[in-house]
């Protein structure tokens, strides 16, 4: 069995004998570029899971439309054993900690597979600049996650604020363009995953939403 993929600067590979597997051909929005989906999960997590090829196609229309069509021939995403938390990815290759939650699984599903643009595509280097990776990525996921399972809304967004208020008082302030060592894990977080978003959408607002998708 041969697996081939042009253009990547990284691999993973992962099997199980016991997944659920699903394989369809996806169809980017607006473009020519069909893509082959390859899902493998654990069939007692149908509930969690049951929409996931939608929420890569999602990620596939939204990503391709704003940011440049997805290049590669194949998107894969895995359910495994990830002690890490929430998801990794790899070129073409998402893995996604175990959960049968489908707000966790749409929300990483979406951030992981839109790595393949900040990361994978451009082949950034996340220890050095993970503003340029986490940050933009996660602009962009805000545009693809279903709205009412965004933190920005509802109780999710009071905790989100009040957390900051409290980090923005206690806490010391570090650089968003600083390199990964040096962030301590709070600002890690609310930085680059929160407060990076949040001047971009900033910039987008200020710059008028066309101007901003043209730069």
């Amino acid at each position: 069995i041969t697996f081939k993929e042009n253009k990547v600067h990284d691999f993973a590979w992962f099997a199980s004998k016991n997944w659920a597997v699903q394989v369809a051909t996806l169809k980017i929005k607006d473009t020519n570029k069909e893509v082959t989906a390859y899902v493998g999960h654990n069939p007692a997590h149908t509930n969690g899971w049951k929409d996931v090829m939608q929420y890569i196609q999602n990620t596939l229309d939204t990503y391709s439309e704003h940011v440049g069509t997805y290049p590669y021939e194949t998107v894969k995403v895995a359910e495994g054993a990830l002690e890490a938390g929430g998801g990794m990815e790899y070129p073409t290759v998402t893995v996604v900690q175990q959960s049968d939650d489908p707000i966790f699984v749409e929300q990483v599903t979406v951030h992981e597979v839109g790595h393949n643009w900040f990361y994978g595509i451009l082949a950034n280097n996340e220890r050095t600049s993970p503003w340029l990776d986490e940050s933009i990525n996660s602009f962009y996921e805000r545009k693809t996650v279903t709205p009412s399972m965004l933190p920005s809304s509802g109780i999710m967004n009071a905790i989100e604020q009040a957390t900051i208020q409290a980090y923005d008082h206690y806490q010391s302030l570090q650089p968003l363009c600083g390199h990964s060592a040096h962030f301590t894990n709070m600002n890690y977080g609310l930085d680059l995953y929160q407060k990076g978003p949040d001047y971009i959408e900033y910039l987008e607002a200020y710059m008028g939403a066309d101007a901003f998708k043209k730069g």
